[in-house]
């Protein structure tokens, strides 16, 4: 078994370097994919950098390049649902692209030639992530981040959320942009950049994948004063959950 691990901006995977024992690094497209293993699990490494395009350009490689088993990404989102706090984790039950408009072509939102707005995750995959990120809150949150850091950023009690992720080319803070997805996705979750495509490419190369998010800010006017500060603690979210996601070695698919 060997999983392909993503993250959009070095922010949100330094620190995944602490837990993996490299055997190799090979430079693709102007991205480093590291190559070793997490607690005797095979890995790939790799910062997609920032977009869709991006995103499905990492991701293919990764099927193509190193034939991996399956994908996990794991980063950042602005929130959708006023629910949700900074410092809350976002488990993907499926994804859509909020900027795809075809019409009248295909019906809003559908992804042309495959019939289908939305793709779902991996069910089981999706199911380990969760409880990997349950163990993190309940055991790995103080011992992860610094306390300061999370009496700056007001993160007490992180919640565990499954559900809809929208992505699309462009960084939310406009509250107008978060009104529409919620009236026309009512089950989105969160907002991002590249999960939609990580979604489609796996789709079609037929591989199964997971998508983890973190809420950085709330997708309003304040959203780049808030995802900046919550840079700092992005990566220790990410070095927790996977961590344990790889403790033992067991069967991920």
């Amino acid at each position: 078994m060997k999983i392909g691990i993503i993250g959009a901006m070095s922010e949100e995977i330094t620190l995944l370097h602490d837990i993996i024992s490299v055997d190799k690094k090979n430079v693709f497209a102007d991205r480093t994919f590291y190559e070793g293993k997490i607690n005797n699990i095979e890995v790939v490494l790799v910062q997609a950098k920032i977009g869709k395009i991006a995103a499905a350009i990492t991701t293919s490689l990764l099927l193509t390049k190193y034939d991996v088993d399956a994908v996990i990404f794991t980063g950042v989102a602005g929130a959708v649902s006023d629910e949700l706090n900074i410092g809350d984790i976002i488990i993907a039950h499926d994804l859509m692209q909020h900027d795809m408009d075809a019409s009248p072509i295909f019906p809003k939102y559908q992804i042309p030639l495959l019939e289908t707005a939305s793709i779902d995750t991996s069910k089981v995959l999706t199911e380990q992530l969760k409880k990997a990120a349950a163990d993190f809150t309940k055991n790995g949150l103080n011992q992860e981040i610094p306390d300061h850091l999370l009496c700056e950023l007001s993160i007490t009690a992180p919640k565990i959320v499954c559900g809809t992720i929208v992505s699309g080319d462009q960084f939310v803070k406009d509250q107008d942009v978060i009104t529409r997805i919620r009236q026309d996705i009512p089950n989105a979750k969160c907002v991002e950049m590249e999960g939609a495509a990580v979604a489609q490419v796996c789709y079609e190369f037929n591989k199964p994948f997971a998508i983890m998010r973190v809420i950085s800010d709330k997708a309003d006017h304040s959203a780049n004063v808030d995802f900046s500060k919550f840079l700092q603690v992005a990566s220790h979210y990410s070095r927790g959950i996977i961590n344990n996601l790889f403790k033992s070695e067991q069967d991920l698919l």
